[in-house]
């Protein structure tokens, strides 16, 4: 089935995947349109081996099951491997967010020497996909776990469905991953209609059903679930998590933790702060975040009796 509970949306409890931001520098200049670095304050130094050790720390304590290092681009970091070794040093599984440029045969040794086995690539358009099949195939020779991740947006939107099924004939591909841009002012000429996005939900449903054996998640609005409910009788309300216990904790390079990426407001640091505790503590973080989600608003306005019904555990 496609997956609609994923980390971000996830009904699991708050912070059981860090999204680790070790940099925001990128090798790709310009960046790319969708890039949502230009969302959030960005930080002009990488993040530290003080800050990463407290952060994974806490990762332990609090029950991460999942921390994903992101950039910037991870790759173009020399914070990269002190990092993953930290990471390692605490027994947590690591999986590294990335645009690919920068895969070598080399640089996946020393990743896979510190115990991370995950990989994420970020393919766009077409042409990416054609410039990183010989990436895929050194991926697969280590034996890692491969994603990749493609934005709907409207320069691909026309042929978005044709690059997943080419996708999918690599085997080496293990979960593909559709994310939709956050509707904020950077993203405006980037973003394909509600009735656009709303058909390719649909058209990857279908394509899930016709390709088993991928894994396929919808990384969308909360109004997925309305477009696919007609589909999946037991499809399960989801939403980003900023009002409930669900959600990501995002920690950037110096340390400050926040847990949406839209609205990017700090709720801590991993320095004077614990996750944990911010987790057990919804009112840190929920009020403040909510009233400024335009994706909470719409379903607050249309349907309330759905956040009635997940807050009491529904």
């Amino acid at each position: 089935m496609i997956d609609l509970s994923n980390p971000i949306r996830s009904s699991s409890s708050w912070g059981i995947v860090m999204m680790y931001h070790i940099d925001f520098h990128c090798n790709r200049n310009p960046k790319c349109d969708f890039c949502y670095n230009d969302i959030m304050k960005m930080r002009d130094k990488p993040t530290t081996v003080e800050i990463a050790n407290e952060a994974f720390k806490q990762a332990k304590e609090h029950g991460v099951k999942i921390v994903m290092i992101n950039g910037g681009e991870p790759l173009s970091s020399d914070m990269l491997l002190p990092v993953l070794s930290i990471a390692d040093s605490y027994g947590l599984t690591t999986e590294i967010s990335t645009n690919g440029d920068l895969i070598t045969e080399e640089i996946l040794r020393e990743i896979t020497n510190r115990g991370c086995h995950r990989i994420v690539i970020s393919v766009p358009t077409m042409e990416d996909f054609y410039r990183m099949i010989p990436k895929f195939k050194l991926v697969e020779k280590f034996n890692m776990f491969l994603a990749v991740s493609s934005v709907y947006t409207n320069e691909n939107k026309g042929y978005f469905l044709s690059m997943f099924e080419e996708m999918a004939d690599f085997s080496s591909i293990k979960k593909l991953v559709k994310i939709s841009l956050y509707p904020h002012p950077s993203h405006v000429a980037q973003i394909p209609s509600d009735e656009e996005s709303d058909k390719i939900a649909i058209e990857l449903y279908k394509f899930q059903l016709s390709h088993p054996d991928k894994h396929v998640t919808l990384l969308k609005r909360p109004m997925d679930y309305f477009v696919l409910k007609p589909y999946i009788p037991d499809l399960p309300f989801v939403t980003c998590g900023n009002d409930w216990e669900g959600g990501v904790v995002r920690v950037l390079p110096d340390g400050d933790i926040i847990n949406c990426v839209f609205i990017s407001k700090v709720i801590g640091n991993v320095m004077t702060h614990n996750i944990k505790k911010i987790g057990q503590n919804p009112d840190m973080r929920r009020h403040s975040i909510i009233e400024h989600c335009p994706h909470y608003r719409i379903i607050k306005e249309k349907y309330p009796e759905l956040l009635e019904g997940r807050k009491n555990g529904n």
